[in-house]
């Protein structure tokens, strides 16, 4: 009895789990009667699954080919509600989840005899692979014979890749989320997240670091978004007054990461937020600025009765009795939304239409405002149907002359348009202001299928690329049965 690993994983690797992940072993009875190789496939250490194969005719070898299996207990992991903390752990400790730890043992069984009479017997355990880890990403044909995972691993290098393909300079408004996932192989340490404001002028407005004690886990997520950082720091970090930040990890002040850039836009008319769960496992997002449209599909289940009935022991009928009824009816709800965009994002989004969760956002939406005088105190006048009532907090985000009104502030009293946070002109004196309020109010996901079955990758150089998508609620709307 004698296995032997003519491909080993390697050890301490990286897999991206939609790519092949092989191993080939040998024995020197793979010529008995009934022999198969048998691998046993651990998931963090705990067996999962039995493979078994006959010798490859040619050379005798088992080609284990375990992709397949292992993409089973591969899930991504992303919040329903915003996170909590600017670094979260982006992968379980438990099966599925989107990091796992993966080792296989290696054995064989075969009829001992020369004329194949006896029984099969098992001899397992008899050599056992390195160990590796499986992330969720999938790597594109002609990359994945160069694929290096180093390249996403913090630590390995000096500017290790975030989990995304997306360009590293990208356009937010202040209730945009945003995250970024990174890979380490640190089971312990400290990795400080380096965020940098630019004013209008170029220049720093801030430099903040946020450290976190890196435990056993290999995949994290940062929390970069303006609602984010905003949100989870209760401070207004990310306001008008701010024309971009740049974000990148960094390890005893060295840095460990590439920097991702943030250019800070003020909220447009129409926005529609999509997120999706891009070719690299991160979560990706793009907005889209044109006008939403609305529409519903409906299915109609319906029955024809006998008109007439007994009224007054008289079979008859009466104006307005049915004959054809609905007993059943099936709507969907469907969007279509368009938007421009560069060449560089062009070339990015068609991972929207091929990643399996796509979802849109519902969130506190960002209401212009200005102030007036009432008596001693500077209020708000809002639009129509703003959702504010007393004991709200919000995040103001005035024009850059009027700072003073940069803070986060709770409504005493609504009375129509007007809202009172109980600011006295005598310390909010710089007369009349005007900028964005945001509710202070946890987003949530609602999931969507796109429609388009169809995506080119379009590559424009001297217009702006348009894109539109057609999506539909993955979920039916609640109707009355009849």
């Amino acid at each position: 009895m004698a296995i032997s690993i003519i491909s080993n994983f390697t050890s301490g690797k990286f897999y991206p789990s939609a790519n092949p992940i092989n191993c080939t072993i040998d024995s020197n009875n793979s010529g008995s009667c009934n022999f198969r190789y048998i691998c046993d496939l651990y998931v963090n250490g705990t067996k999962v699954f039995t493979d078994k194969l006959f010798p490859d005719p040619t050379t005798g070898y088992g080609f284990f080919q375990l992709q397949r299996v292992i993409d089973d207990y591969i899930k991504t992991e992303f919040a329903k509600t915003p996170l909590t903390a600017l670094f979260s752990a982006a992968t379980g400790t438990t099966a599925p989840t989107s990091t796992i730890t993966i080792s296989c043992k290696f054995g064989e069984e075969y009829d001992s005899s020369s004329d194949c009479t006896n029984p099969v017997t098992q001899y397992l355990n008899l050599a056992t692979s390195n160990t590796f880890y499986v992330f969720e990403s999938a790597i594109d044909y002609e990359d994945f014979p160069s694929y290096d995972y180093t390249d996403y691993v913090v630590g390995t290098n000096s500017s290790a890749e975030f989990l995304t393909n997306s360009p590293r300079e990208v356009e937010v408004t202040y209730n945009d989320s945003y995250s970024l996932d990174f890979l380490t192989l640190a089971s312990s340490g400290t990795y400080s997240m380096i965020v940098t404001g630019y004013n209008i002028n170029g220049s720093v407005n801030f430099t903040n670091t946020y450290d976190k004690n890196i435990s056993s886990r290999k995949r994290w997520r940062l929390a970069v978004g303006p609602y984010d950082l905003n949100r989870i720091e209760n401070d207004i970090i990310i306001s008008q007054d701010i024309k971009y930040y740049e974000v990148k990890l960094q390890y005893n002040s060295v840095d460990v990461s590439e920097t991702f850039t943030f250019n800070v836009k003020p909220p447009k008319t129409f926005q529609t937020r999509i997120g999706f769960v891009g070719l690299k496992g991160g979560l990706e997002h793009f907005t889209f600025y044109h006008r939403n449209t609305k529409s519903f599909t409906a299915e109609r289940k319906t029955y024809d009765r006998y008109l007439q009935s007994n009224y007054s022991n008289s079979l008859s009928y009466e104006v307005g009795d049915r004959g054809t009824s609905t007993y059943a009816i099936n709507s969907k709800e469907t969007h279509k939304v368009a938007s421009y965009c560069e060449r560089s994002t062009s070339e990015w989004l068609y991972e929207m239409w091929l990643s399996p969760q796509v979802w849109t956002y519902k969130r506190p939406e960002l209401l212009a405002f200005r102030t007036i005088e009432d008596g001693l105190y500077s209020k708000f006048w809002l639009p129509d149907n703003h959702g504010i009532v007393a004991g709200d907090r919000l995040f103001c985000f005035p024009d850059t002359s009027n700072n003073d009104y940069r803070d986060i502030f709770t409504v005493v009293s609504v009375n129509g348009n007007i809202v009172d946070c109980g600011l006295l002109l005598s310390v909010y004196n710089l007369g009349t202001a005007c900028g964005w309020v945001q509710k202070d109010e946890a987003w949530k996901t609602l999931p969507i299928t796109i429609s388009d079955n169809n995506v080119e990758v379009k590559q424009k150089l001297t217009k702006p690329i348009e894109y539109s998508l057609s999506y539909a609620m993955a979920y039916s709307k609640n109707t009355l049965r009849g």
